[in-house]
């Protein structure tokens, strides 16, 4: 890490470069953290903030480029091929270690490089030792000979005729080319794929070896590009989905109403006690009558893959059984409490108003109070029908043609098999409240006649 004065820092801020700041006796930070004035003050120091790089768990910072480095300057060359981390002082001279630079395989530090190679060898499936070495010719450049001592320019011709003699393993070179094709072939994005073909040119595989590697990389490019397209095309189908059943049909206020009942129940009771009261109306149309059907069949699965559950504490602190007894208790007390209001209500909205005490139970507590409304509703419906004359009664003693209508939209709502006995009572109804009137006529005219 290169320490940078406030005059270097000023100039490396205006040429575009990330900062970090500290003062003197503390750690770097971001500069956004501190003041302006920092640039005037000597107690304060710089750093150019590098960028980082992630690889198979591993972050490390960028590898060098040209344009930071100069002569002179530690570097450190990561060779993949040999596990090995080459230390030496960089030469622009040095066309070879330039070359080195380009292709990103140089760090500034031997812990980045370090973790730089274990990135690489955790991302191919690997694990060997990683050596540091600092004697290596290639830091000593063809252009440099002159410099160089009769003893170090024999070294470097060593060095040169070796790595020309010797010749790569061709079974290390397939084992090397099948890690690259399995990578591939686990490889989950276009980015990990293009990571690990990077630099094959380095690996000295063979004509079909690289044709092998790049069949691999295009079929397997290809295969993720299809797996995006069917993606997209079940988002767009999900979203047309989605729209057609956001688009309801127009429904009348009951169907509504009954939809919020659905809606709001807490048991399957309750829709049994839901479902019986639309059966019995007749009012509802097809489409609303099978939009309801299908609304309380999906509730009553939703009460299916519910699993009871009650909340008891734990009975080596709070003594579980003397606090279930409790619970039952109040359950009980709760119960004939609401029993008595339903005995005391008078209407059936009243009986169905005890129903929003019991939102904290479960279906079977809440089980035997429906039965005693269902009991009190029965009753209500009875004394209901003794105190009023029945439908038949009033289409016999209705006192005109519009009554009578009236009735006769009644009638719909019943039973099928009562409703042809009670359209006779209209029918005769009728003819008796129209013979008057025939009578009547056929009597004006008969008295005109000579």
């Amino acid at each position: 890490m290169n320490i940078l004065n406030n005059v270097e820092a000023f100039a490396a801020l205006q040429s575009g470069k990330n900062l970090l700041c500290r003062h003197i006796e503390g750690e770097f930070a971001e500069l956004n953290e501190f003041p302006a004035t920092v640039f005037g003050n000597p107690e304060y120091q710089f750093c150019i903030d590098i960028e980082k790089i992630e690889l198979a768990g591993f972050t490390f910072t960028k590898p060098c480029t040209l344009d930071e480095l100069v002569d002179e300057q530690k570097v450190f060359w990561v060779d993949f091929s040999k596990s090995t981390i080459i230390a030496g002082d960089f030469s622009s001279k040095n066309t070879y270690l330039v070359t080195l630079v380009n292709n990103g395989v140089v760090q500034r530090d031997f812990e980045n490089a370090q973790l730089f190679l274990k990135g690489f060898q955790a991302f191919v499936g690997i694990n060997q030792e990683i050596t540091l070495t600092t004697c290596d010719p290639i830091f000593n450049d063809a252009n440099e000979d002159e410099d160089l001592s009769t003893e170090t320019k024999s070294v470097k011709s060593k060095g040169k005729k070796k790595t020309k003699e010797v010749s790569a393993d061709p079974q290390l070179l397939e084992t090397e080319k099948d890690i690259i094709l399995d990578g591939i072939s686990s490889s989950k994005t276009e980015c990990e794929i293009d990571s690990l073909c990077f630099g094959l040119e380095k690996h000295s595989f063979t004509p079909d070896q690289l044709k092998a590697i790049e069949d691999a990389k295009n079929t397997k490019l290809a295969e993720l590009a299809e797996i995006k397209s069917k993606a997209e095309d079940e988002k767009h189908d999900l979203l047309n989905l989605a729209e057609a059943k956001t688009q309801d049909p127009e429904l009348s206020v009951l169907c509504e109403a009954f939809i919020d009942e659905i809606s709001n129940s807490k048991s399957k009771e309750d829709l049994d006690f839901i479902r019986a009261r639309i059966n019995s109306n007749g009012v509802l149309t097809e489409v609303e009558n099978a939009e309801l059907n299908t609304r309380l069949n999906i509730k009553a699965k939703s009460f299916e893959k519910v699993d009871v559950y009650v909340n008891v504490p734990d009975a080596s602190q709070n003594n579980g059984k003397k606090y279930i007894e409790e619970e039952e208790g109040k359950y009980q007390k709760k119960l004939a409490e609401l029993k008595k209001r339903v005995d005391e209500s008078k209407t059936v909205t009243e009986v169905n108003a005890v129903t929003k005490y019991t939102n904290s139970w479960s279906a079977e507590q809440r089980a035997p109070l429906l039965q005693y409304m269902h009991k009190r509703l029965e009753e209500l419906k009875k004394e209901k029908q003794a105190n009023e004359p029945s439908l038949l009664v009033k289409i016999q003693n209705a006192p005109d043609l519009a009554t009578l209508d009236a009735y006769e939209i009644d009638i719909h709502s019943l039973d099928p098999l009562a409703q042809p006995k009670m359209m006779q009572a209209v029918t005769a109804r009728k003819l008796e409240l129209e013979k008057p009137n025939t009578s009547s006529s056929i009597y004006l005219i008969d008295e005109d006649l000579p």
